[in-house]
């Protein structure tokens, strides 16, 4: 039997005949294995007919349903492992202890505020998880209070409320990686005897009031 080649049908002769990709496939598989065209010890017709032939297999699984659902398998598998592998690094940024919140109290002129009442709330969203107290801020204004590992998490929300008399203020912020995180509070108003504005003009004040008793007397004796 006359091989392909030898009757001008194939690709090495080619001719104004032209077969579609399926009648050529079809020629290929009929021609018995043994009247093949050898090429490097491979039986065939050459690596650019199989990677023809690999790419119209390809194509005829692409058409497969199973071949699709075995695709969207695959693609889920690789996105739950990238979910757990960024889970896995969420976990080791969790708090591995408990956590200190500490700060200081101070005045609109920066002067430091002690016996300042402090309460400090952690909250996740608007869930309030606990709430301490410290009763008196230090002579410098300072305060501190701790919350326990179960009692904190990385992105609650740290509040925190100092009242000093009449005045009162908050500050908040978000809580951090770490075991110590300061949140200070500024109170809207000066202490007058530590030289604030009001406190500035009541010294002024009080002095000229003493020099104008001074200055009467010497005249009185005069």
């Amino acid at each position: 039997m006359p091989n392909l080649f030898q009757c001008g049908r194939g690709f090495d002769r080619p001719r104004k005949t032209h077969f579609s990709a399926y009648a050529v496939r079809g020629l290929i598989e009929r021609e018995p294995l043994r009247m093949r065209k050898s090429y490097r010890g491979v039986r065939g017709y050459g690596w650019s007919t199989g990677v023809w032939l690999a790419g119209m297999k390809v194509r005829t699984m692409a058409k497969d349903p199973r071949f699709a659902a075995t695709v969207v398998t695959l693609v889920a598998l690789s996105l739950m492992a990238s979910v757990s592998v960024f889970g896995s690094d969420n976990s080791a940024a969790a708090p591995a202890g408990p956590k200190n919140v500490r700060g200081y109290v101070w005045d609109s002129s920066w002067n430091d505020i002690q016996g300042a009442n402090v309460t400090v709330k952690m909250l996740n969203g608007v869930t309030l998880v606990k709430t301490l107290y410290y009763d008196a801020t230090e002579p410098d204004g300072l305060y501190t209070v701790t919350f326990g590992i179960s009692e904190w998490d990385i992105g609650y929300t740290i509040e925190v409320t100092a009242k000093y008399n009449a005045n009162e203020k908050t500050n908040s912020t978000a809580a951090v990686v770490g075991p110590l995180q300061y949140v200070n509070v500024t109170l809207e108003f000066t202490i007058p005897e530590f030289g604030g504005g009001f406190g500035t003009v009541l010294t002024v004040a009080s002095f000229m009031a003493l020099a104008v008793v001074l200055v009467s007397r010497r005249r009185g004796r005069l």
